[in-house]
């Protein structure tokens, strides 16, 4: 009983979301007491450290620190962000993130936009953006030459449902991994941790859709998200 007294997520939650949640939770005091120690050992590294010590010690805080952001991460998709669900308009939201990805973010992903909205539905902005950008940083990484990335946005091949499609061309999905790509910690990459997609398909099926990787595809791949048309433009046309 005490984890769904503690702990509560957007929509129903399994008891695997659950659990996930509460060590997350309990992780963050141990990381943020680290953190503490090593701010303090760095206020004398100058004096009282050689350099073995003073290296060994920005190791430990850089380490820190990627587990801080991977706890604020499974936290983030688990308690709904604390704001509740409104309209969003996917079109505009695919904008914000390309132009990120193209501008800002250090891999500098070229992605070409494709569909005219609007296409509106109700869910969790800022965590929909970050399971946008979780998979636009997954296909970045799988993509060589700086090749192009493509975003279509349509409705209508599912009744009720918009469809985004984001394909790449780059390595592809590996065999082993095609039944499992949405596991916590799956990944061909040896340095990562495997919880970008993870992630996005949690907070895309929190926020009534469904996220799939197509198969069918001949080189690199297509990750298919689905999310519930809002009736915002039939209400705003009833206003009008």
């Amino acid at each position: 009983m005490r984890l769904k007294s503690d702990f509560e997520l957007v929509g129903a939650r399994s008891g695997s979301a659950a659990m996930v949640s509460c060590l997350a939770s309990d992780l963050r005091n141990p990381i943020t007491a680290i953190q503490a120690c090593v701010a303090t050992l760095n206020v004398d590294s100058d004096t009282n450290m050689s350099d073995q010590e003073r290296r060994a010690l920005q190791i430990i805080s850089l380490e820190t620190e990627k587990l801080a952001e991977l706890i604020n991460k499974l936290l983030f998709c688990s308690d709904g962000c604390g704001v509740s669900p409104k309209e969003v308009e996917l079109r505009a939201l695919a904008e914000r993130i390309v132009h990120k990805m193209r501008h800002v973010h250090p891999l500098g992903v070229k992605v070409q936009l494709s569909g005219t909205g609007p296409f509106y539905t109700s869910g969790h902005v800022l965590q929909l953006e970050r399971a946008l950008e979780n998979i636009l940083v997954n296909a970045g990484e799988a993509t060589p030459n700086s090749e192009e990335i493509r975003i279509e946005l349509s409705s209508g091949s599912r009744d009720g449902f918009h469809k985004i499609a984001i394909r790449d061309f780059g390595v592809g999905v590996p065999d082993y991994l095609k039944n499992k790509l949405f596991d916590s910690f799956a990944s061909s990459k040896l340095d990562h941790l495997g919880m970008g997609l993870t992630i996005a398909h949690k907070i895309i099926t929190s926020n009534g859709g469904t996220l799939e990787c197509n198969g069918r595809v001949k080189k690199g791949a297509e990750f298919i998200i689905e999310l519930p048309i809002s009736s915002c433009i039939e209400d705003s046309t009833e206003v009008a």
